[in-house]
């Protein structure tokens, strides 16, 4: 089974959309786990209308805002799969997402996909986050993409990961000291195997002045 975990807060505006795009992946064995935290907008009463309604979604509220950070290790830690997919809340996942990563990992404990960027109401904005982030060359090699991580960008978006359940062991808790959660992944992955990564899109990543990772805008 593959577990896909969520962080949501003050997502209700593209939410549906994220989550129906889940809930169509061509694999059926799944579990999305989410934890909200504590969202003031409608985030939440979405999330328990789809739980109603689907019995592979768990949902938890947080007492206290952490951070999406610690949000989301609060999700990973709730996850029974063998496999673990990282979601945001605004995107929206081609329907092959989980095929083509879990084909993709084999004897990696990370496989990454690529991204296409879209706008606050869907639209192509015609870059990929490959080549938003300069990643021209596939790096195979675990010191390349380190290199990669220390001295440019980091392609590998973790909306687009997934991980064995066992590299986990060695990923949390998250440092308080990591900026972002999917750069601590990324690196810590460079150092355990190295990643596994195609250039296939298979996210669509939504770009708006809410995104937690920088909101860019292409003439």
């Amino acid at each position: 089974m593959i577990s896909v975990a969520m962080a949501t807060y003050n997502g209700a505006r593209f939410l549906r959309n994220q989550l129906d795009s889940i809930l169509r992946q061509t694999i059926r064995d799944i579990e999305i786990v989410v934890s909200d935290d504590c969202s003031t907008d409608r985030t939440w009463a979405i999330l328990e209308e789809y739980k109603n309604r689907e019995p592979r979604i768990t949902i938890q509220r947080n007492e206290a805002n952490v951070g999406y950070g610690k949000n989301f290790e609060k999700a990973i830690r709730m996850c029974h799969g063998e496999y673990i997919a990282l979601s945001d809340q605004d995107d929206v996942w081609e329907p092959n997402h989980l095929e083509v990563l879990l084909a993709l990992i084999k004897d990696k404990q990370i496989s990454c996909g690529n991204a296409m960027l879209i706008d606050t109401e869907g639209n192509s904005m015609k870059l990929s986050l490959s080549e938003r982030e300069c990643l021209d060359v596939l790096y195979t090699n675990g010191l390349d993409q380190a290199y990669k991580l220390a001295y440019y960008r980091n392609p590998y978006q973790g909306a687009s990961m997934l991980m064995k359940r066992e590299f986990f062991d060695k990923a949390l808790p998250i440092p308080d000291k990591a900026c972002y959660h999917d750069t601590w992944f990324a690196t810590l992955g460079c150092f355990c195997g190295g990643i596994a990564y195609t250039f296939d899109i298979i996210t669509q990543y939504r770009m708006h002045d809410k995104n937690v990772s920088g909101y860019i805008i292409i003439n």
